[in-house]
């Protein structure tokens, strides 16, 4: 089996922000090979959490003197 696609084209289902088959839909991912391979692909990765939060949660508010 062969996966064609660019690191843009593979992040975003490494991060869970969408599906193998949109990508495979709009061709920013093509796979080629044995049908069985094929449909199984999508089972093969788990969705990531990021090592650095996206998003930080607010600390103490800051002492004014």
């Amino acid at each position: 089996m062969y996966v064609d696609a660019d690191p843009a084209g593979l992040f975003p289902i490494a991060r869970a922000e969408r599906s193998w088959l949109e990508a495979i839909e709009d061709g920013s991912v093509r796979v080629y090979g044995e049908p069985v391979l094929v449909h199984a692909l999508p089972t093969w990765f788990f969705a990531i959490e990021p090592a650095i939060p996206t998003t930080l949660s607010p600390g103490p508010a800051p002492a004014i003197a």
